[in-house]
C-alpha cells in the first residue's frame, strides 16, 4: 500500500513537470520576438507593438482577482481546470489571426492575446498554489529547479524551431503559411498539455479550509506582513524596470535594428541553452550563499544587460548583439526559481494564494506604470529626430534595476 501511495506521488508530481513543459513553452514562445513579427506584419506604430508586448508583465494584476476567487472556489479542481482551458484555446488563435483580412485580423490578435494573457495570469496563483499543496514538503529541493531547467531544454529546442519556420515562411512573404504552421504547432503543445491537466495531474490538497474573508481583507494580509512588505516592494520596482529592459529589447531587435529573425533566434537559442547550464549552477550555488545572494547576482546581471542594450546599434549589432543575447537568457536561471522561493518560504501556507496574487497583481501595476512610461519616452524619441536615442530607454531600466538590487538586501529569506 505504501509502494502504490508512493508511485501515485510520484506520477502526480512529475505531472506538474509535465504540464509546465508544454503549456508554459506554448505560452513563452508566443511572446517577444514572435509577437513583435506579427505586429510587424499588422502594421502596428512602435509605441502600440510595445504595450502589445507587455501584456504579460502588464496583465499580472489580474492575478489578485484570480487567487481571490481560487480561495472562495468551492470546487478548486474544478476552477483550475475550466480556466486553464480558457487560455489554451484562445493561444493559436493569436497566431492562426493572419489568416483573416487584415482590417480583422489584427483586431482578433489584439483581442485573443489580450485575453489569452488574461486568462493565463488569471489563473496562475491557483495553478502555484495547486502545485505547492500537492508537492511541497515532499519532494526534494532540487524540485523546482529541475522543473525550470526542463522547461528551459524545451522551450529552446521549440523556440529555434519557430525561428527557422518564421524565417523559411513570414520573412520570405509566406506569412499566411508560417503562421498557421507555428499555430497549428502550438495547439499539438496545448493538447498534450490539457491532457495532464484532466487525467494526470493530482488535485489540490485541501489541508486548508475555502478562505472566507471580504476581498479587501484578503487582499490586506500580505500588505500588513512586514516581512513580506519588503518582498512586494522590491517586486514593485523590479516590475517596472523590467519594462525598459525586457519587453522593450525584444521589439528593439526586430523593429529598430531590423534584425533577421533567424539570425535572432539563433543567438538567442545559444543564450538559453548557456541558461539551461546556469539553471544547476545557481542551485548549487544557492545552497551554498543562500537564493538572496543568487537573486542578487542574477539582477546584477540583468543590469549589466541593460548597459550592453546602451550600446547596441545598427553600426555596433555584429559585435554586440552576440554577446548581449549571450547574458540576457543566463539571470533567468537565477531569477526564475530565486523569486519563486522569495514567496514560498516567506508566505503563510494557507494564504499562498492571495499572497502569490497580490505580488503578481502589485508587480502588474508596476509593469503597467513602467510600460506607459516606456511608450511615452519612446513615443517621444521616435518623433524628435529621425535617430532616435533609444539608449535612453535602456538608461531608465538600469537605474531601477540598481535600485531593486539594494531593496533586495532588505528583503528576509528565512524559512517561518
Amino acid at each position: 500500500m505504501y509502494m502504490k501511495h508512493n508511485r501515485e506521488f510520484e506520477t502526480g508530481a512529475n505531472a506538474f513537470i509535465v504540464d509546465n513543459m508544454f503549456s508554459c513553452v506554448a505560452y513563452w514562445t508566443c511572446s517577444g520576438a514572435l509577437i513583435a513579427k506579427l505586429t510587424q506584419y499588422f502594421g502596428f506604430s512602435l509605441s502600440v507593438s510595445n504595450m502589445l508586448l507587455s501584456f504579460q508583465s502588464m496583465l499580472l494584476v489580474l492575478q489578485l482577482f484570480g487567487g481571490y476567487a481560487y480561495g472562495r472556489a468551492e470546487n478548486r479542481h474544478h476552477f483550475l481546470k475550466r480556466y486553464n482551458l480558457v487560455w489554451r484555446i484562445l493561444l493559436p488563435i493569436v497566431l492562426l489571426s493572419p489568416l483573416l483580412p487584415k482590417s480583422i485580423g489584427g483586431i482578433v490578435m489584439v483581442v485573443a492575446l489580450f485575453s489569452m494573457v488574461a486568462g493565463f495570469q488569471f489563473i496562475s496563483p491557483g495553478q502555484n498554489a495547486w502545485m505547492i499543496s500537492c508537492v511541497e514538503g515532499k519532494v526534494k529541493s532540487s524540485y523546482y529547479s529541475t522543473r525550470d531547467l526542463c522547461f528551459m531544454v524545451m522551450f529552446t529546442a521549440v523556440n529555434f524551431l519557430f525561428g527557422i519556420i518564421v524565417d523559411g515562411t513570414v520573412s520570405k512573404g509566406n506569412a499566411l503559411v508560417g503562421f498557421a504552421l507555428l499555430g497549428v504547432i502550438e495547439a499539438v503543445l496545448l493538447g498534450v498539455s490539457v491532457y495532464y491537466l484532466l487525467r494526470k495531474m493530482p488535485p489540490p490538497g485541501e489541508a486548508h479550509a475555502r478562505e472566507k474573508g471580504t476581498f479587501w481583507t484578503s487582499v490586506l494580509l500580505p500588505l500588513r506582513d512586514k516581512t513580506f512588505a519588503k518582498i512586494l516592494l522590491f517586486n514593485m520596482v523590479w516590475n517596472m524596470s523590467n519594462a525598459f529592459i525586457g519587453s522593450f529589447a525584444a521589439l528593439y531587435q526586430i523593429r529598430v535594428l531590423e534584425l533577421n529573425y533567424v539570425y535572432v533566434v539563433f543567438w538567442s537559442t545559444l543564450g538559453n541553452v548557456l541558461r539551461v547550464v546556469s539553471i544547476p549552477l545557481f542551485a548549487r550555488m544557492a545552497s551554498r550563499i543562500g537564493w538572496k545572494k543568487v537573486v542578487t547576482i542574477g539582477m546584477g546581471l540583468v543590469l549589466l544587460t541593460g548597459v550592453l542594450w546602451m550600446f547596441t546599434t545598427k553600426q555596433t549589432y555584429g559585435l554586440m548583439f552576440p554577446i548581449v543575447s549571450l547574458l540576457a537568457p543566463v539571470p533567468n536561471g537565477a531569477l526564475g526559481v530565486g523569486l519563486f522561493q522569495f514567496q514560498v518560504q516567506n508566505c503563510p501556507p494557507e494564504e499562498t494564494s492571495i499572497y502569490f496574487s497580490t505580488t503578481a497583481a502589485l508587480g502588474g501595476l508596476s509593469a503597467i506604470l513602467g510600460t506607459s512610461m516606456c511608450s511615452t519616452l519612446v513615443e517621444v524619441l521616435t518623433r524628435q529626430s529621425a535617430t532616435p536615442a533609444y539608449w535612453l530607454v535602456f538608461g531608465v531600466g538600469i537605474v531601477g534595476i540598481a535600485i531593486t538590487m539594494a531593496l533586495t538586501q532588505r528583503a528576509p529569506l528565512e524559512k517561518r
